[in-house]
């Protein structure tokens, strides 16, 4: 599988992220979200992990339909699951990074407002996420041109709910699936003719 070096870099970096956080759990659950009770998760939880695989697919698929591409790469499906996987397990533990950097700012300069801190982890999460695939993605994946004003907003209310997963209810395995599944379909219509009769743009 020939993946390009900087990719190999920005999973490096990644993997410090998730080292740091698997490291500092102390820290790290004293900037999520700990007073729901038993109860209360079973409630909502699930509900919200529905949505969450809903959101995903919506996003998804959306992708795929209003991407337009001007290459077709020359992945294999194995390959195909071990770009995901990895993307998927690493990247997801830099937006983790970046959504604690801002709990773990919000909590010293506002303090007590939980939905504040939450918040403001959001924000540098998006913003790092909008970064990352505008200037680097976009650059390392083959020439594709998504249509943002139907794409972006779709993404945004599929990581909120990530998000929100993860500060509530530390909800990470599921979230990491997620984000695999959006490689898979993702990465699968830039690199494979796949879909191709169903793509709007």
């Amino acid at each position: 599988m020939a993946i390009e070096t900087n990719i190999w870099l920005y999973w490096l970096t990644c993997a410090l992220a998730m080292l740091i956080i698997v490291f500092n759990k102390p820290l790290v659950y004293s900037l999520l979200n700990s007073k729901t009770n038993f109860e209360e998760k079973n409630s909502n939880y699930n509900i919200l992990l529905i949505a969450g695989w809903i959101a995903t697919f919506i996003a998804s698929i959306s992708y795929v339909l209003f991407t337009s591409k001007n290459e077709v790469g020359v992945y294999q499906i194995p390959d195909l699951l071990a770009f995901s996987v990895l993307n998927g397990i690493l990247e997801q533990f830099m937006f983790f990074f970046w959504f604690l950097l801002g709990c773990y700012f919000a909590k010293l300069w506002v303090a007590k407002n939980s939905i504040w801190i939450f918040i403001s982890g959001y924000v540098t999460y998006a913003v790092f996420s909008g970064f990352i695939h505008a200037l680097f993605w976009m650059n390392a994946l083959p020439e594709h041109q998504p249509a943002t004003g139907i794409v972006v907003p779709l993404l945004s209310i599929m990581s909120y709910i990530w998000m929100w997963l993860f500060w509530k209810y530390k909800a990470i395995v599921p979230i990491i699936l997620m984000h695999i599944l959006v490689d898979i379909i993702t990465i699968s219509h830039l690199h494979y003719p796949w879909f191709e009769s169903l793509q709007l743009v």
